[in-house]
């Protein structure tokens, strides 16, 4: 992605998702950045919690993951 006229430049990977395509995850190469991405408002906790467990399991930091909120 590029912002500000291509001033700046981001990459971000999709390193994970489901099969159905109802969430994804979503990163910056160096792992500054993750996130966990719904299709819908509320997800299960058991679902969100097991991925967190295989996003931990990819040696990205947890403490990183944000959780963008939906309207």
């Amino acid at each position: 992605m590029s912002f500000l006229g291509g001033l700046k430049t981001q990459e971000y990977w999709i390193v994970d998702r489901s099969d159905r395509m109802d969430w994804a995850v979503m990163a910056t190469p160096g792992g500054n950045y993750v996130w966990l991405l719904s299709r819908t408002p509320d997800m299960s906790a058991a679902t969100r919690n097991a991925i967190v467990q295989k996003i931990k399991a990819m040696g990205f930091d947890t403490g990183k993951l944000v959780f963008p909120k939906q309207r």
